[in-house]
């Protein structure tokens, strides 16, 4: 295997893994079972299979580094190597920036290769995880809704938009920078938005308030 195939099927791979992770902390491990039919990659499905059947992390570690041991390409190793871990890592359901640059570590990228990728994924860390979790003083939030990537923060834009015309009453899509999508109080139909969002990929909910749309407490 060459270098550039190795990168592309890493992408690939990465792309892949990363959206399953992000179902697993939003929905649950159980929810990546109807996944296993859809996916290409022997190596994950094998993996997935052990992970919902809770299978203990040291026998899923030893079954792949039994693999990779065998594997004489150097590259189909490392690729081997990175998926056990992208396995291992879905388990524990990691958060975002852990997984996404864990898996990217033992990619060995150049730094021309690595910004592909970033550019690929354009996630950041700080904004996502950490600074979008927090409400503005008096902001008045049903939900706020945190994308792994600007490119899933644009479609999530588009189907809402589609479903709910163009600057939904009560909807603040803020900007491609800060990765959220926010349900405000005076949204009429949070339940409505809820619905679309959770058919998009690359989300997860954070500060969710329930609230009754009669008033009352």
């Amino acid at each position: 295997m060459t270098r550039k195939r190795f990168i592309k099927l890493y992408i690939d791979f990465l792309q892949c893994a990363i959206r399953l992770n992000q179902k697993a902390i939003k929905y649950g491990i159980s929810s990546l079972e109807n996944e296993i039919y859809d996916l290409d990659d022997n190596d994950l499905r094998m993996g997935l299979r052990f992970v919902i059947d809770e299978t203990e992390s040291s026998v899923i570690n030893e079954i792949f580094s039994n693999k990779i041991a065998f594997e004489k390409d150097k590259y189909s190793r490392q690729l081997l190597t990175i998926k056990k871990r992208a396995v291992l890592g879905i388990r524990k359901q990691e958060r975002f920036s852990v997984f996404y640059y864990v898996l990217n570590s033992y990619a060995n990228l150049t730094p021309k290769e690595s910004d592909k990728i970033d550019l690929l994924i354009l996630f950041d860390d700080s904004d996502s995880d950490e600074n979008n979790s927090q409400d503005e003083p008096g902001e008045k939030v049903n939900a706020r809704y945190i994308f792994s990537s600007k490119l899933y923060w644009a479609m999530a834009r588009e189907t809402i938009e589609n479903e709910l015309g163009k600057d939904p009453a009560g909807v603040d899509f803020g900007d491609a920078e800060n990765l959220t999508i926010t349900s405000k109080m005076e949204c009429p139909d949070p339940a409505k938005l809820d619905k679309i969002i959770d058919k998009c990929d690359g989300v997860s909910r954070s500060n969710y308030e329930e609230f009754d749309s009669l008033g009352l407490d």
